[in-house]
């Protein structure tokens, strides 16, 4: 008998273990009134979270139909503001002209915060650089719209070309011997007039990044290899370079004929 006794004992000490032990989850259950963070793109934390979702305000109430065809952000902001009977607060940006962003959704049985997430879809689907953030201010729900700066594409690289010019005539335009000088003071030509369209922290001339300029005296040549306005001003100051050398050339001539006469 006592056997018995001390048996039915042991089994009703499990029994109420395993009652208290259900309780206690089923209790631990009806607190976790945050669900999992779907919204962790769009809600700052979890207290936030818990006063958007599961608040004692209207913000948890579905709506039947929220739905618009093109009407401008702020109006959309503002009726989302209406709906929910002003149970939040908005921070729009002051720097942006959110007439210009036309919004059309339909969405069916959604509360407030889905709403903002269907409206961060609908910005990213659409790639308009603008993203609600869902908060709090002290104790109040607060909408915050962030316009996100555009990305900085580092700019292209100028497309350079080879080009090749005779230079013969200003080289040889003294005869079949050139003065050495001859050849720096064509390149100083060139690279000072290169140099006045430079734009600042840009490459120099025959430095890396920057155009090249080269001189073949024995082929009368001038190698460049620069942008298409590069290329231009140097056609034209060697255009320039030649007329002077031809000047030069029949003053020289006239000089030497009126020396002759005066013998």
């Amino acid at each position: 008998m006592r056997m018995n006794n001390i048996r039915k004992t042991a089994l009703a000490l499990i029994a109420a273990a395993a009652v208290s032990a259900n309780t206690s989850q089923a209790d631990e259950g009806a607190q976790a009134v945050v669900p999992p963070r779907p919204f962790a793109n769009l809600v700052s934390d979890d207290a936030a979270l818990q006063a958007w979702w599961n608040g004692t305000n209207s913000l948890n109430k579905s709506q039947p139909v929220f739905a618009f065809n093109g009407m401008p952000l702020d109006e959309v902001a503002q009726r989302i503001v209406n709906i929910f009977k002003n149970q939040f607060d908005l921070i729009l940006p002051a720097d942006s002209d959110l007439s210009t962003i036309p919004v059309k959704l339909e969405l069916k049985n959604v509360n407030a915060i889905e709403i903002f997430n269907a409206l961060n879809i609908y910005f990213e689907t659409g790639n308009i650089p603008a993203h609600w953030k869902l908060t709090l201010n002290g104790s109040r729900p607060t909408a915050l719209l962030e316009m996100k700066k555009p990305k900085e594409t580092a700019p292209a690289e100028p497309e350079r070309k080879h080009t090749v010019f005779s230079i013969a005539d200003i080289l040889y335009s003294n005869g079949p011997k050139v003065p050495p000088e001859r050849v720096d003071e064509t390149m100083e030509a060139v690279n000072a007039v290169l140099q006045d369209i430079q734009k600042p922290n840009t490459p120099a001339v025959n430095t890396p990044g920057g155009p090249q300029l080269k001189i073949h005296m024995q082929a009368g040549i001038l190698v460049f290899t620069g942008t298409s306005e590069e290329t231009e001003l140097v056609r034209s100051t060697l255009q320039a370079l030649t007329q002077t050398a031809a000047q030069q050339k029949i003053a020289e001539m006239t000089h030497t004929a009126l020396e002759g006469l005066k013998k």
